[in-house]
């Protein structure tokens, strides 16, 4: 993977590169919803760095949010 700019609701997968937020540099579409999946390799890892990261004020975080879930699967 190289660098891409997203596409919402898909998996990416490869040994590097940069993801990039729908819209990038500007905003993100209004009323996005994007679940975006990063596949790596058994043995290494992925590691996410947000240069600037905004959400839009709410009390439960209504409109804007990001969920980080992480899954290893352990293969004997």
């Amino acid at each position: 993977m190289s660098d891409v700019i997203a596409d919402c609701n898909r998996t990416y997968t490869g040994t590097g590169g940069k993801i990039f937020s729908p819209g990038w540099p500007g905003n993100y579409p209004r009323n996005a919803y994007c679940e975006m999946t990063i596949s790596a390799p058994a043995g290494t890892f992925v590691t996410l760095y947000f240069n600037y990261f905004y959400i839009e004020p709410h009390s439960s975080c209504r409109y804007d949010y990001l969920e980080v879930f992480a899954v290893i699967f352990i293969i004997k």
